[in-house]
This record gives structure tokens, C-alpha cells and sequence, in this order.
């Protein structure tokens, strides 16, 4: 059993949060190299999801990334985009999950994310880090 630290866990995205799935205009050329089960894919990193991430890690916190393309595809971001040292799991992203609480997502946490162009969506304290 993989045993993460205690405290604050993040979650982060694959497509379309660390990597867009498909390159936006004007960022032709800024692709990453994935590789993944022998095929190459190319994909527009979002800085700014990346940076928050990382500040994260910084402070102390577990920090997974998940994908519902499964677990090799998000191992093969973290490690393409070399973010190795930051991320402390890697899975494919949940389809259910069992809770002893009827609205978990109170208790679950907060959702946001930057999207290309550093424009902010969610909650405000998922920002914080950002700005350390």
C-alpha cells in the first residue's frame, strides 16, 4: 500500500487542466512531448495549473494527479513536464466513491483551476498558493 503524507491533498487534473487536449490558437509550436504505451502525443501545457500545483507541493501538501484516461497517460504528463518531484501519486480519476456522509462535497474541497490564459474559476483559497 502506497501511504501519502498526512494533511492537505490536491488533486489536479490531466486534459484540459495540466495539458489541453487540443492546442489553442496562437500556441502552435509550445506543445510538450508525451510519450504513453509507445505513441507520442503532443499537448499546449497550462502554466498556470502547473504553477499552482507546484506551489502546493511547496508547501507541504500531497499532491495527486489523476486522469480518466487512466494511470499511464498521468504518469506520462507528470513526467514529461517534469513534475516528478511535485506530484506524489499518479491515478486514473475516480468513477465512484463511497462516503459516510449524504453532500461529501462539503467536505471534499474546493474546485478551481486557471484556464489558458490565467483567467481564475472556482474557489478563491485554492488560489492562495498562487500568490506566495
Amino acid at each position: 500500500m502506497h501511504v501519502l503524507k498526512n494533511g492537505v491533498t490536491v488533486a489536479f487534473d490531466v486534459d484540459d487542466t495540466l495539458v489541453c487536449w487540443n492546442t489553442p490558437e496562437g500556441m502552435e509550436g509550445q506543445e510538450a512531448e508525451i510519450y504513453c504505451d509507445g505513441k507520442v502525443s503532443h499537448r499546449v501545457p497550462n502554466p498556470h495549473n502547473i504553477n499552482l500545483l507546484k506551489k502546493f507541493s511547496e508547501s507541504g501538501h500531497t499532491v495527486v494527479v489523476w486522469s480518466a484516461s487512466g494511470v499511464k497517460w498521468a504518469e506520462a504528463v507528470v513526467l514529461s513536464l517534469g513534475l516528478k518531484d511535485y506530484v506524489d501519486l499518479a491515478m486514473g480519476k475516480l468513477t465512484y466513491y463511497i462516503d459516510d456522509l449524504s453532500d461529501p462535497a462539503k467536505i471534499i474541497g474546493k474546485h478551481g483551476f486557471f484556464d489558458m490564459e490565467g483567467n481564475k474559476y472556482g474557489h478563491q483559497a485554492m488560489f492562495d498558493k498562487e500568490r506566495k
